[in-house]
């Protein structure tokens, strides 16, 4: 989907390139990919908002908080601006699986959900 369909999508605010393709998603900028947005969220430590012009060297858009104070997004990049970007992700994933008709399985428990995770992907 382009950037500005996106932002339709979630109710945000586009600045920036609108037709730029959004391949992706990711919330930790270490491992952000070409064609990925961004997701800025907070965490622990640090809040995702520190990490957005990082992230747009390699991905084409960020989705960041609507009062976030952040430099014009690069040439040919956008910033969708959301009141929560973690409601907008969880819009944009729930709007994704009703499109595509995926089924979900959750893995839970205390012990062995990584292997029972890998276990899975390698059957799938």
């Amino acid at each position: 989907m382009t950037a500005d369909e996106l932002a339709r999508a979630v109710d945000g605010t586009l600045e920036g390139a609108a037709d730029v393709i959004v391949l992706g998603a990711e919330v930790d900028s270490r491992r952000i990919a070409a064609g990925d947005i961004y997701v800025a969220l907070p965490g622990e430590r640090h809040d995702g908002h520190e990490f957005v012009s990082v992230a747009l060297a390699t991905g084409v858009a960020a989705l960041v908080r609507k009062d976030a104070e952040l430099a014009p997004p690069p040439s040919g990049k956008a910033l969708i601006r959301v009141g929560d970007p973690f409601v907008a992700h969880h819009l944009l994933a729930a709007r994704e699986r009703q499109q595509r008709g995926w089924r979900v399985a959750a893995v839970t428990g205390s012990v062995g959900k990584t292997t029972t995770k890998d276990f899975l992907a390698a059957l799938v």
